[in-house]
């Protein structure tokens, strides 16, 4: 899935989430620049292309948000996912 497929996807609400448990968070901050790394426990309430709607198995998901500070205010500025 690319990354439009998977906001029109969102955007549609073809793709919906019941839950996503954040965790294991650790954050490192380079000068102006901060990098949260972490796992999220995510259930998904639907999921584009499959025939049932309920009960999609769970996941793990593995995360890397990239921060910079922009005159005193933290920005997202990139993220990155990927399901172990």
């Amino acid at each position: 899935m690319t990354r439009r497929q998977l906001l029109d996807d969102f955007a549609a609400g073809r793709l919906k989430y019941t839950t996503s448990e954040p965790g294991n968070l650790k954050l490192n901050i380079y000068g102006d620049t901060g990098v949260v790394v972490g796992a999220a426990q995510t259930q998904r309430a639907s999921d584009p292309g499959e025939k049932i709607s309920s009960g999609v198995n769970p996941a793990l998901e593995i995360y890397t948000l990239t921060f910079t500070n922009r005159n005193g205010i933290w920005v997202a500025v990139a993220m990155h996912s990927s399901q172990r």
